[in-house]
């Protein structure tokens, strides 16, 4: 019987290419990154050992929080509840509809109430980092020390692209304009007014002072026309 060393058996038969019973060039195509996740891997599964939503679940008890908030905590305030308007009216940055609720500013028909605040179950990711206080709201003066949060339009306003005007109802219409252009020229604020009647009671119309150019150059051709005339028969 015929002995070998091991070295040589390996070297002349394990190594050989020939003997290699799978393709090199497929194996390396195999694990092209391009296939690895469409053909070979599938997605990630948590484990529910490690993750079993409680992030999900602790958002729905927080949402439903924030609904019983606003319902108990809903006042409108009139201008009885205000000294005068430039007490009661205020401007807060915010952020238009198409951003969740709980990243805008909270109106000001929501009030304070120290025993259900209304601010600590706005913005869950707020509540969780204990910044509940620095939410922008008609009230935030109640819950806040916070100057950019109290007086907001004194600090960096850039990343808001609505305003909220608020404190206004039950005061005049001239007063309230007077005290908006003051505030908007004072903060200078990218912002123009305009009152809309949405009333259909005649009664509450303000008038207005009216002007038609084409009855004026009408007018003033008559009147004209008549000081010709008049002016040929005097002389």
């Amino acid at each position: 019987m015929e002995t070998r060393p091991i070295s040589e058996f390996l070297r002349t038969n394990i190594l050989r290419v020939s003997n290699i019973r799978f393709n090199f060039g497929l194996l390396i195509k195999r694990f092209n990154k391009i296939h690895i996740d469409l053909e070979y891997r599938h997605h990630f599964y948590e484990s529910p050992i490690l993750n079993n939503n409680n992030d999900s679940d602790e958002l729905t008890r927080f949402n439903f929080m924030r609904i019983h908030s606003m319902i108990s905590s809903f006042k409108v305030p009139t201008s009885t509840d205000f000294r005068s308007v430039d007490v009661g009216l205020k401007i807060i940055p915010s952020l238009f509809e198409d951003v969740p609720i709980g990243e805008r500013s909270i109106p000001f028909y929501y009030s304070y109430n120290p025993s259900f605040p209304i601010n600590l179950y706005w913005n869950f990711n707020a509540n969780n980092r204990k910044k509940e206080n620095q939410i922008l709201s008609y009230f935030s003066n109640q819950y806040s020390n916070v100057g950019a949060t109290v007086t907001p339009l004194k600090y960096n306003i850039l990343k808001y692209n609505f305003f909220r005007i608020e404190g206004h109802i039950g005061f005049k219409l001239s007063d309230v304009e007077a005290s908006l252009n003051k505030m908007i020229l004072e903060n200078n604020l990218p912002i123009n007014i305009m009152s809309v009647q949405v009333e259909k009671k005649l009664e509450t119309i303000p008038p207005r002072p009216w002007f038609f150019p084409h009855l004026y150059m009408y007018e003033k051709s008559i009147k004209s026309t008549f000081l010709i005339v008049w002016m040929m028969q005097t002389q």
